[in-house]
């Protein structure tokens, strides 16, 4: 399929969009240096041949609904095979230098600030607040209004409406409980 952009989108002339399977739907800004609907690097064993990573080519669609706005330097692949999208929900705001892998879904007004990873068929619900370096492992799944906080590496679901702190990621509350009984015992 060819690449279909909205005229009202504003595209830095500076962006590599894809010219094929990449949708981008009305009033989408797109930064400068950000490359969108590229081909993710597998690094599954099964597409390990002879001890090295190989590059595939990806045949699912890269869709950016309404209202979007991605900063720069970000890297968004398309979806691994046909009929499996990468989806970016309308009114995300997507900050700058994030790597966002094939098959994932950002659900409406989340918020990603910056220096993130989401690898791939990751899931995140709506409303969510992702936090500067974190990263969020292949199939996990953020419920609705969660919070990811700065630095975090997410390793399993995270429930809607909570936030999650640490590596590896635990409840906001139980992580602060912790660290000031560390701190007591100083």
């Amino acid at each position: 399929m060819k690449s279909i952009i909205d005229p009202s989108a504003v595209i830095h002339p500076s962006a590599y969009i894809n010219p094929e399977n990449v949708v981008v739907e009305k009033d989408v800004v797109i930064g400068p240096l950000s490359a969108v609907g590229i081909h993710s690097l597998v690094t599954e064993r099964k597409y390990l041949v002879m001890g090295k990573k190989r590059r595939i080519d990806l045949e699912g669609q890269l869709v950016i609904k309404e209202n979007v706005d991605i900063g720069p330097l970000n890297s968004l692949s398309l979806g691994s095979v046909e009929g499996s999208n990468t989806i970016i929900d309308k009114n995300v705001i997507i900050g700058s230098s994030n790597i966002i892998a094939h098959d994932v879904f950002i659900g409406e007004e989340t918020v990603i600030i910056g220096n993130i990873v989401l690898a791939g068929h990751v899931q995140v619900g709506k409303k969510c607040r992702i936090g500067p370096g974190a990263a969020i492992r292949e199939r996990i799944k953020i419920g609705d209004g969660a919070v990811i906080s700065m630095g975090s590496i997410v390793t399993q679901d995270v429930e809607a409406g909570r936030r999650v702190t640490g590596n590896f990621a635990i409840d906001h509350d139980v992580f602060l409980n912790d660290l000031k009984e560390k701190m007591g015992k100083i």
